[in-house]
This record gives C-alpha cells, structure tokens and sequence, in this order.
C-alpha cells in the first residue's frame, strides 16, 4: 500500500500517473494526494502503456483462438494465458530488430527446445519412476513448462484418470499421444 511505501522511501513530492482510471480515479489516491498536498505528473505520451496493451490484446486473442480450437476448461484459462506469454516472450519480434523480449531485457538468447507441445495436448507422462517394472503410463493434456521444478524439460501436466482429474503434475517424460 502507499502508506507501507511511506514508511520505507518517505513520504512522496508528486505522483507520476499514467491516468489508468483503476489507479487515478481510486478513493485511496485522491484522498491521499489531498491530505498530504501531492502534485499528480502526468507522463509522457504513454508509449510504454500503448505497447503493452497492445502485447495483452494479441495474447487475449490468441487466447480466445486457444479455447475455441482445443475446448480449453475456464479453470485452466490461468496456465493457458502464462503458456501464451511463454511463447510470447520467446519469439523474436521485429519491433525489437528480431530480437526476443528475454534477449532484450537479460541478454541470453533463450532456448526455444522446451516447446515440444502446444496447449492442451494430449500427452502420455510417465507415472512412476522409481522401479522398472513399476512403470506406468498414464494420459495427461500438456499445460505448460514447469520452469521452477525439475531439469530443463520438466512439463505441467494435468492428469487425465479418473480420481486424478484435476491434479497436476510436473514430470520430465513426457511424450506426444498421437
């Protein structure tokens, strides 16, 4: 909250806005901005929000071609539209000189072998993996890369069986069921 902000920076001269009216209309802020008798800034031509806006409109429309193609269920709309960004976020634009927004913002050059599967495929994963012989595999539809779990491979994978149905598991062995 501005008040936590206070306490670690001290108390602000002005408030730089974009005019979102989520923020700049909100209770919180015009009282704020009279009690402690603050400037509002307005910025500079709001390119940065334009290209953005811009980013989310494409990835919600890719999104609505997503639930149309592959029937996506409402409670995994959240792992689809962070799959999209994924993808985004790893092909290279021409506004960036065919560059990728990591490459941009890091440096690296992203590797792009983690894509094997698009959304909501069906996939098979392997069950168990401690012993040979109790290995099983079970169906599963592909909802992303597991980025913070396992090796570099490792995938999200929503269980299809009965009992499991909407468990989700990260598993590295995964492979296409078709």
């Amino acid at each position: 909250t501005m008040y936590e902000f206070i306490l670690d920076y001290g108390l602000p001269t002005a408030f730089k806005s974009d005019w979102a009216s989520t923020i700049a209309n909100s209770k919180e802020v015009k009282k704020f901005v009279k009690i402690h008798n603050c400037d509002v800034l307005a910025s500079e031509g709001n390119l940065h929000n334009r290209v953005v806006e811009k980013a989310w409109q494409d990835l919600q429309r890719r999104g609505e071609s997503y639930k149309r193609a592959w029937g996506v269920p409402a409670d995994r709309y959240h792992h689809m539209y962070q799959h999209l960004a994924d993808c985004h976020n790893h092909t290279a634009l021409a506004s960036l000189k065919w560059r990728t927004p990591i490459e941009e913002a890091d440096g690296d050059t992203p590797d792009i072998s983690v894509f094997r599967f698009h959304f909501w495929e069906c996939v098979w994963y392997l069950h168990k993996t401690s012993l040979m012989k109790d290995r099983t595999w079970m169906r599963g539809r592909f909802i992303g890369i597991a980025w913070t779990t396992g090796d570099s491979l490792c995938y999200k994978i929503q269980c299809d069986e009965t009992g499991e149905q909407r468990s989700v598991v990260h598993r590295s062995l995964v492979l296409p069921r078709h």
